[in-house]
């Protein structure tokens, strides 16, 4: 039995041993498959997300967050920024920055060397001549030429309720032989910080924990394709639409983004093929005051922890311009011998009551334009709306234009419609027993007449909007004098309840 074993053993070694010699007298002789390999002088830092093989972390930072979890508001980071230029002239361009006003300066030092890392990271482009990671730029003669023009800029987009966002922007021209299309290219790069720790955030984080934000971030950005190439097959499209050359199979956990002023951006470039970008990065964004409540920065990172050098922050409303793409009503008639026109957008998901109270606004704007005909004769009055989301309430802005044989309005008036669509009233927005009337006056410098029918009153990110109708008497117009009074004028805490 042993004798067996034995002998099967070495017969199974010797087919093995003439396997491997039969391989590899075929690896010697195979054809190099020219399709796969790198381009002539192309090189790659990171051609595909799928490439990446560092550990993810698999679970958000900071305490469990569930939804409902919304952004309506913020809190500017009372940091300062020192910008170095390293080199500044017509068409070469280097800079960076560094950051000061945090307590911990352990925390200040590792944003600073995380940042000042990433800027050095991409001088080899400039310096040394790297080419960038796009396939097939390097094929273009032009690649080949002299580096004409750059521009390498590091930049803070988003810095509020403890989180910092940064860009990081490069953009570089190669000029080849007289005649020849010069070869430009730009890429983008991208760092996250919370602010308590100086860790960088991913995806993840920015959403709640029982959100799959990837799954999100996939849809939506597959419905903005299908929406832009319906833009794109109509006749009277111009310019480019983002489209797919391979099957998406959705963002992975390292996608590069970074919040902005109002939104969340993700950035479509070499990292995710799937997108048809040429040499240039593609920017998607998702407002943040249009989330359905699963956006958990403010909750995850923000608390009433003094982080800095300096006190306080600007607080301000997160804003929403894609509610005024809903619904587009257009209205044009003749009536009582004045040609109106009439454009207005209800709010996305709006109620029949909130509808209700639009239209009936726009009743009283054109009974005020049949009235001042009754006075002097009106050939034409155009009536117009704009809405702005501003964190949960709506800002509706009325604009009035009329004309006629020696008389012409413009005027502007606001409704401010709070979550459940009830219009308020001025005194809504201030705590019970604030004299809001003397800190607006003792801030403008005049006695407002609070009873006059004319005055409205609308909400901004960062002040109160008043407008009042006055009259010129010596060319017969009317017209709106408006005024605006920034929040801190009030207190945030003391005198306004709004936020």
């Amino acid at each position: 039995m042993f004798r067996y074993n034995r002998l099967y053993t070495y017969t199974i070694l010797g087919i093995l041993l003439m396997l491997i010699w039969g391989l590899s007298g075929c690896m010697e002789n195979a054809t190099p498959n020219t399709e796969a390999s790198p381009e002539p002088n192309e090189t790659h830092l990171v051609s595909s997300q799928e490439e990446a093989s560092t550990e993810i972390r698999q679970s958000p930072l900071g305490p469990v967050i569930n939804a409902h979890s919304h952004v309506y508001s913020v809190t500017d980071n009372p940091l300062e920024f020192n910008y170095i230029e390293e080199e500044s002239l017509d068409l070469q361009h280097k800079s960076y920055f560094q950051i000061l006003g945090l307590k911990d300066k352990n925390v200040e030092d590792k944003i600073n060397t995380a940042i000042y890392n990433m800027y050095r990271s991409y001088l080899p482009y400039i310096e040394e001549g790297l080419m960038p990671p796009f396939r097939g730029y390097a094929t273009n003669p032009s690649a080949k030429g002299e580096l004409q023009s750059y521009y390498l800029e590091v930049s803070h987009q988003y810095n509020s309720n403890h989180v910092l966002s940064i860009l990081l922007r490069l953009s570089a021209e190669y000029m080849g032989e007289p005649g020849m299309t010069p070869a430009y290219y730009s890429l983008y790069d991208t760092l996250n910080f919370d602010l308590n720790t100086g860790d960088e955030l991913l995806l993840i984080d920015v959403f709640t924990n029982d959100t799959d934000g990837l799954v999100v971030l996939n849809d939506a950005v597959m419905e903005e394709v299908k929406k832009q190439q319906l833009l794109a097959d109509a006749d009277d499209f111009y310019g480019s639409s983002l489209e797919l050359v391979a099957p998406f199979k959705g963002f992975l956990p390292t996608q590069k983004f970074y919040l902005a002023y109002d939104s969340l951006i993700l950035i479509l470039d070499h990292e995710t093929p799937a997108f048809n970008i040429g040499f240039n990065p593609h920017t998607f964004s998702i407002p943040l005051g249009s989330s359905p409540g699963n956006i958990a920065i403010n909750e995850r990172f923000y608390h009433e922890e003094d982080l800095f050098v300096e006190e306080g922050g600007i607080m301000r409303f997160i804003t929403t311009y894609e509610a005024n793409q809903a619904d587009y009503q257009v209205k044009e008639y003749d009536e009582d011998g004045i040609h109106f026109f009439i454009e207005y957008t209800y709010p996305r998901n709006a109620t029949d009551a909130v509808k209700s109270l639009m239209d009936t606004a726009f009743d009283e704007h054109k009974a005020l334009v049949l009235n001042r005909h009754k006075d002097q004769p009106l050939e034409q009055a155009n009536l117009h709306s704009y809405l702005l989301k501003v964190g949960p309430y709506a800002n509706i802005s009325y604009y009035v234009y009329f004309y006629g044989p020696g008389v012409d309005g413009s005027l502007s008036m606001y409704d401010v419609l709070d979550p459940s669509g009830r219009i308020m009233t001025l005194s809504d927005i201030f705590v019970d027993g604030y004299d809001y009337k003397s800190a607006i006056n003792n801030h403008l410098g005049i006695e407002l007449d609070y009873d006059d029918p004319t005055l409205s009153f609308g909400i901004s990110e960062t002040f109160l909007q008043l407008t009042v109708e006055t009259r010129h008497k010596v060319n017969n117009s009317y017209y709106s004098d408006y005024y605006e009074i920034p929040y801190e004028v009030f207190g945030y805490e003391d005198g306004l309840k709004i936020f």
